[in-house]
C-alpha cells in the first residue's frame, strides 16, 4: 500500500480536518523517530536502558521524546478508531479517565512510598515490570471503581440531607 493510498483510505473514514492533521503529525513523529534511528542507533531499540523505575536514570530527551509522543499520540488514533468507528466498549478505560486525577495520586503512594521505599521491591529485568505493571494497572481499575463508588454514595448521602424535613 502506497502512502497516497493510505491517506485516501484515511480520509474516507476521518472527516475531521483536526483529525487528519493529527494522523500528519503522528507520521511526522514517527518517521523523524525511524530517520534517527536509522542514522544514530540506539540500543535496546524499543525500551530504554535508562529507566528511572527500573534503574533510577531516565531522562527523557531528544528522539526519546519524539517517539514517547508519536507512540502517544498513536495509541489514541488507535483507541479513537476502536472505540468511535468500531463501536467497541472498554468501560475500564472510561474508569481510568473519570478517575485519573485520584488514580495518579495513588499510584504514586503505591509505586514510590509502599513497593519502592517501604518493601524495597525493584524491577530489574522487564518481564517481572510488565507483569508487575499489568497487575498494577488490574489493582488501579478497582481502586477508582471504589472511588466512584464512594463519590456517588456521598453524593446520595449528601442530596439527602440537604431535603426539607431529613
Amino acid at each position: 500500500m502506497t502512502r497516497e493510498q493510505a491517506w485516501e483510505i484515511l480520509c474516507q473514514y476521518t472527516k475531521s480536518e483536526g483529525l487528519r492533521k493529527h494522523a500528519l503529525a503522528v507520521e511526522a513523529c514517527v518517521v523523524a523517530y525511524a530517520l534517527w534511528e536509522l542514522a544514530i542507533p540506539t540500543t535496546p531499540r524499543f525500551g530504554f536502558l535508562r529507566d528511572f523505575s527500573l534503574n533510577r536514570h531516565w531522562t527523557p530527551r531528544g528522539m526519546t521524546t519524539v517517539l514517547i509522543i508519536g507512540t502517544v499520540a498513536l495509541l489514541l488514533s488507535f483507541m479513537y478508531w476502536l472505540m468511535e468507528h468500531r463501536r467497541v466498549a472498554l468501560p475500564w478505560l472510561v474508569v481510568l479517565g473519570q478517575t485519573a486525577l485520584m488514580l495518579y495520586f495513588t499510584h504514586q503512594l503505591i509505586e514510590f512510598t509502599l513497593v519502592n521505599k517501604l518493601l524495597g521491591l525493584r524491577f530489574n529485568d522487564w518481564t517481572t515490570y510488565w507483569l508487575a505493571n499489568a497487575v498494577f494497572l488490574v489493582l488501579l481499575v478497582y481502586l477508582g471503581k471504589g472511588w466512584q463508588a464512594i463519590k456517588t454514595a456521598r453524593a446520595r448521602r449528601q442530596t439527602e440531607l440537604s431535603r426539607p424535613g431529613a
